[in-house]
């Protein structure tokens, strides 16, 4: 059985890309039935008797995709230009000029700087022994000086000098 699956991701300016997949009959059936006493638990008494039992597994997909695709739209459908908000009082008008409507991404740019720096970490830490991995860590991607490094690992600075051009050689 071949099933199309939608994921929020490949919704693109409203157009949907689908992925398919294949799966063998009959292994979907507890799936199948899972889904229905899940549902069948979260729907109010008034309604048990309206929720009905999916036969397929594109059915079950389908009412995910629709779903998915409606919290999409209801989020993106109005994106475009961003309009002043109707401000009847005139001493309030130059106060407000829509800025505050414009997303801020600043936690995303982090996070994500965060990802890049954890991954640049473990590659580091998977090619270098411990000292010299720490080392170019604190240096290269922490900004540390040698002088802030021997102080705080109570080394010499010579020594931290020569772990720091063995580790940049060897990486």
């Amino acid at each position: 059985m071949k099933i199309k699956i939608l994921y929020e991701e490949n919704i693109k300016n409203g157009h949907r890309n689908y992925i398919t997949l294949e799966i063998p009959d009959g292994d979907y059936s507890l799936i199948l039935e899972r889904d229905y006493n899940q549902r069948l638990t979260e729907a109010p008494k008034s309604k048990k008797a309206e929720v009905k039992r999916c036969e397929t597994l594109q059915e079950l997909y389908d009412i995910f995709n629709k779903q998915e695709y409606n919290n999409w739209h209801r989020e993106n459908r109005h994106r475009g230009i961003i309009k002043m908000p109707y401000i009847d009082d005139e001493k309030y008008e130059d106060e407000n000029d829509g800025i505050e409507y414009i997303a801020d991404n600043s936690d995303e740019e982090k996070r994500n700087y965060r990802y890049e720096y954890d991954a640049l970490c473990q590659k580091i830490r998977t090619v270098l022994s411990p000292e010299y991995a720490d080392i170019l860590i604190a240096a290269a991607l922490d900004d540390i000086t040698i002088e802030e490094y021997s102080k705080q690992h109570n080394l010499k600075k010579d020594t931290v000098y020569k772990r720091l051009q063995r580790a940049k050689r060897n990486i």
